[in-house]
């Protein structure tokens, strides 16, 4: 099943719920592009655990923030306990601009 075709599904069970749609496109372009940033190899679908849970982590990080407005500080704490791929932390530094990069 391509991923196309997977995402086909998902909207289709999601039968018209656009939160659920656009959260899930929005943490799939997240966590694709942080896989990709950090040498992932594509389509890693068999033992989801390790490097492919910590990006899907970070990544629906990122869309939470973003729909729910959470203060830098909770993005901060987030980052230092968090987030540790390099890629994850250079996107949240370019999206919320002052926060430090910094382990607490």
């Amino acid at each position: 099943m391509t991923i196309a075709q997977l995402t086909q599904k998902m909207i289709s069970y999601s039968e018209g719920n656009l939160h659920d749609i656009s959260h899930f496109l929005k943490v799939w372009g997240f966590a694709k592009t942080i896989g990709e940033l950090e040498g992932l190899e594509s389509e890693t679908h068999k033992d989801v655990q390790g490097d492919d849970y910590q990006i899907l982590l970070e990544a629906d990080y990122l869309v939470n923030a973003e729909e729910s407005g959470y203060s830098l500080e909770n993005i901060q704490n987030a980052v230092s306990r968090i987030f540790k791929t390099k890629s994850g932390k250079q996107m949240v530094k370019s999206i919320y601009g002052g926060i430090s990069m910094e382990e607490k």
